[in-house]
């Protein structure tokens, strides 16, 4: 209970803040490594393998919390929903169409979110159905 009132306590600091949130250079690669091993020592005990991709080194402009969030939630809903002796493969590419942009993609080969939740799904508080209860 404690855990989620200081989420809410935070969703609504960020809510007033916006992006008055300090943000830091760093390098993406070394961001990742440190949230990789830690997926590593969890996705063991459910027989899948995350992998990073970087086709260079970059550096970006980060909130490090916030990212650090997002990509950890995102790399345990993989680890939980892959199917054993699969890969979950962290990709990190430039944007072609925003120089100076990159895309972290996390793949999976988990059963994936209907269709008719993909606009539901980055709402505070929304679980899948087959999840729920």
């Amino acid at each position: 209970m404690d855990k989620l009132v200081g989420e809410l306590l935070a969703l609504a600091r960020l809510d007033a803040e916006g992006a008055a949130l300090s943000r830091e250079a760093v390098s993406l690669r070394a961001f990742l490594t440190p949230l990789l091993a830690d997926a590593r020592f969890e996705a063991a005990a459910h027989d899948v393998q995350p992998l990073l991709q970087m086709e260079q080194e970059v550096s970006v402009w980060i909130q490090p919390e916030l990212l650090r969030r997002a990509v950890e939630n995102v790399l345990r809903n993989a680890i939980r929903h892959s199917a054993p002796g699969s890969t979950i493969l962290i990709e990190v590419t430039s944007c072609a169409e925003q120089p100076g942009w990159v895309h972290v993609v996390i793949s999976d080969r988990g059963p994936g979110v209907p269709a008719a939740q993909l606009d539901s799904i980055f709402e505070p508080f929304f679980r899948h159905a087959s999840l729920a209860g």
